[in-house]
This record gives C-alpha cells, sequence and structure tokens, in this order.
C-alpha cells in the first residue's frame, strides 16, 4: 500500500476484505434491547472488514460519528460502523452512535462480544444486485491480519497501466506474494452480474423443466 501510493498516476489506495458493490458475507447481528430499538431483529446484515481511514481514502464521508483509528485496532476496542439502512432499520430517528450490536446465531445465542456503534456511514454497497438496500456493517481490519483480501487502487487515467507495477510491487515486498490480475471494478460489477442473471435463468429453465 505504501508502495503504490508513491506511483505515479494513484490517487488513493485501501483494502477491505469486500470492496463497495461486491457481494459481502450474511451474518446476524442483534441490538442491545437497552434502551429499546426500534426494530427487535435479529437483523441479517452483510458485513466487511475494513482497513483504517478507508471510507477517507474512498472519499465517503461519514453521516455520522467517526471513522476507525489506530486504537480500533487495540485489543479491547470493540467498534463497529453500520450503513444508514441498518441505523435506520435498528434505531429508526434514534442516534445509534454509542448503542451496541453482537453477532448471534440462528437461535440467537451469542457469537461475540458487544460492539459500540462508532459511526455511520451512506450506502457503499454491500451487494451487486442491491446496492442501496441492504443493511451493511464495517469492523477494523489491520494490515496482515486476513488473507486474501481486496486491494482497491483508485487511478488517475487507464487502470490497465498500472496492473503489471501492481505485480512488481508486490513480488519485491514479498517473492511469494499471489497476485490476482487487476480489473477494473465497473467489469467485476458487470461480470458479478452477468453469472447472477445466468443463474437466476439456469433455475427458472429447471424449474420448467420439472413442472
Amino acid at each position: 500500500v505504501e508502495r503504490l501510493r508513491g506511483e505515479p498516476g494513484v490517487r488513493a489506495v485501501t483494502f477491505a476484505t469486500a470492496l463497495p458493490r461486491m457481494d459481502h458475507p450474511i451474518r446476524l447481528m442483534e441490538v442491545d434491547h437497552d434502551p429499546a430499538p426500534v426494530a427487535a431483529g435479529p437483523f441479517k446484515v452483510r458485513t466487511a472488514r475494513i482497513a483504517i481511514g478507508f471510507f477517507d481514502e474512498l472519499e465517503q464521508p461519514l453521516v455520522a460519528g467517526r471513522g476507525f483509528g489506530s486504537r480500533d485496532l487495540e485489543e479491547n476496542a470493540r467498534t463497529i460502523i453500520v450503513n444508514t439502512t441498518f441505523a435506520q432499520r435498528a434505531f429508526g430517528s434514534t442516534n445509534p452512535i454509542g448503542r451496541r450490536v453482537r453477532q448471534v446465531t440462528s437461535d440467537r445465542a451469542p457469537v461475540g462480544p458487544w460492539l459500540e456503534i462508532v459511526g455511520v456511514v451512506g450506502h457503499m454497497g454491500v451487494h451487486p444486485l442491491t446496492p442501496s438496500q441492504d443493511d451493511g456493517v464495517y469492523l477494523p481490519l489491520a494490515e496482515g491480519d486476513v488473507n486474501p483480501v481486496r486491494l482497491a487502487i483508485w487511478v488517475r487515467g487507464e487502470p490497465a497501466v498500472l496492473a503489471q507495477r501492481v505485480h512488481e510491487l508486490a513480488r519485491a515486498v514479498d517473492p511469494s506474494a499471489v497476485v490476482a490480475m487487476p480489473i477494473p471494478l465497473d467489469d467485476m460489477f458487470e461480470g458479478d452480474w452477468y453469472l447472477l442473471r445466468a443463474f437466476v435463468l439456469g433455475a427458472a429453465l429447471l424449474v420448467g423443466v420439472l413442472l
């Protein structure tokens, strides 16, 4: 990330387990009932772990609270950022900052500790088909915590020009690094859309044949 930021034409670099409008994993979360939320839950949310400064790098301002900082990576720092859809569904017009949520199983058994909401962000898209509808939550991600991660590089000009350079820089840091072929996000969205459409059409055809 540091070396990419020094490359000509690179405007911003950040990373996450899933980037905006990609398919984010689904988790069940419940809201602390003191005070009572607007909706009982548990809520089916789509999640991503994001780098410190993720929203700043993508020029996505928060609508309430703050973004993640270095203190959110400390062992006892249990913080979370939610999107506006989740905040509205769970808390209505009540300020969600300072409220707590936690992951649960389908029978509402807790999976992890309570997490404090420190920020609310607008829709960035947590699913390719419904980019402005799904509930989304974000957790902090430190360098090296998970592998693989998605690297987002905001480039002035033609992104393909930087593709080979990404491979070179990665191998310079770690010769064993495996880097997938960089592709423009628009192409990735289009590929996801055609894949999902093909799946739906195939399922419909199968149902028709069975009937």
